[in-house]
This record gives C-alpha cells, structure tokens and sequence, in this order.
C-alpha cells in the first residue's frame, strides 16, 4: 500500500467531485435567476426553491475546494511512528472483528477510495475516532464513542 497512490486516489475523487458539482452548482444559479422562471401562482415556490438549491451547492463547492487544497497540501511521503494529520492508518475494531483504513486529515471525512480489494476513507480531525487515535502508534489502542457507543480500535499500521 503506497501512500502516494492512496493520496493521489483521493485527490482524483475530490476533483472528479468538484468538477461536476461545479457545472451543476453554475446550471442551478443560472436557473434560480432566470427571467423566465417567474411565479406562476400564489403557491408556486420554485424560484425560491432553485435559490436555496443553488446556494447549498454553492457551499458544497466551496468545501471541495478546501478538501481538494488540504488534500495537495498533505505530504506525500511522512515518516512517523504516530498518528498524526495526513496519515493513513488501519485499524481494527474488536467488537465487529472489522479492519478499518483511514485518511486523517482536516478535511471532511467520509470520501471513499478504493485500491486494489482495499477501501480507504478519510476521516475528519474533528471526528471523535480521529481525536483519539492521534499520537497512537502501531500496537496501541483507543476507545471512541461512536453512534453506536463505544468502540475500541486497534492501529494495525500507519503510513
């Protein structure tokens, strides 16, 4: 498992995202103000609609942009015996007997890559899990409170 092929991973998924949503996000802001879409009745909310559609995609965009800058941003090569921001780590959880691979960096968690029969996630700093992980090493153990209660984790190994 390469670190610069998993990060290239995520900068590909982020972009691919952004990308898209951006010519979406542009359709959608050309529509809430298009003269044509007027009120055709009392009740008729379309136009208010497309504009808090528009403005929702908006924000996406912006926070792609700013995953896909910390994302360039992160060190393609670090060499550490502890979690910190930018590693890629694996874990177990002992209760569902399931590993774990994860991104830790400061953007928004949940992006998902794949690599060979290997999925990767990222995982936000301000996720609970990510707080108690950082400075762990390889053989160490934290307990998180999850949605579904507590959780213990094992680092199988950080790259």
């Amino acid at each position: 498992m390469k670190r610069e092929n998993i990060l290239k991973l995520f900068i590909e998924k982020v972009s691919e995202e952004l990308d898209t949503l951006s010519e979406i996000a542009e359709q959608t802001r050309k529509s809430a103000t298009d003269k044509d879409l007027k009120q055709e009745g009392k009740y008729d909310t379309r136009a208010i609609e497309e504009g808090y559609l528009a403005g929702a995609q908006a924000k996406r965009v912006s926070q792609l942009r700013a995953d896909l800058s910390l994302l360039r941003a992160l060190a393609f090569d670090i060499q550490t015996k502890n979690i910190q921001e930018g590693s890629i780590v694996k874990v177990k959880e002992e209760e569902e007997n399931r590993s774990y691979n994860y991104l830790i960096f400061k953007g928004s968690g949940g992006i998902k890559v794949s690599l060979g029969e290997e999925e990767f996630s990222s995982l936000s700093l301000k996720s609970k899990i990510a707080e108690e992980l950082l400075g762990l090493e390889v053989g160490e153990s934290a307990i998180a409170e999850t949605p579904k209660g507590e959780k213990e984790y094992f680092v199988l190994s950080i790259n």
